[in-house]
């Protein structure tokens, strides 16, 4: 499902439960068709899975900024290694 699907489909739900809020004959979710719940069930879905490829590529950006910073790190004591230190007289 695309985003703009996802979304729109979000924001027509939201709407549907206010309509629904305000009139007492509804009860639950007992005005959602098959369709509907199949489509906000695959929508959930598809959110966790996102959400779970989401931590994993956070993981892996931070794994690599930090080997970033270590290389980084290495190469700077590589360019001063052997360098007389400076004495203050």
């Amino acid at each position: 499902m695309s985003k703009f699907v996802a979304n729109w489909l979000l924001i027509w739900l939201t709407k549907m439960a206010e309509h629904n809020d305000a009139d007492s004959d509804c009860q639950g979710d007992g005005w959602l068709s098959s369709w509907e719940k199949k489509c906000v069930d695959e929508w959930e879905k598809e959110a966790a899975a996102l959400e779970e490829r989401l931590q994993v590529e956070n993981e892996k950006i931070s794994q690599k900024t930090w080997q970033s910073f270590q290389n980084s790190a290495t190469a700077v004591s590589r360019l001063f290694k052997g360098r007389m230190p400076l004495t203050l007289s």
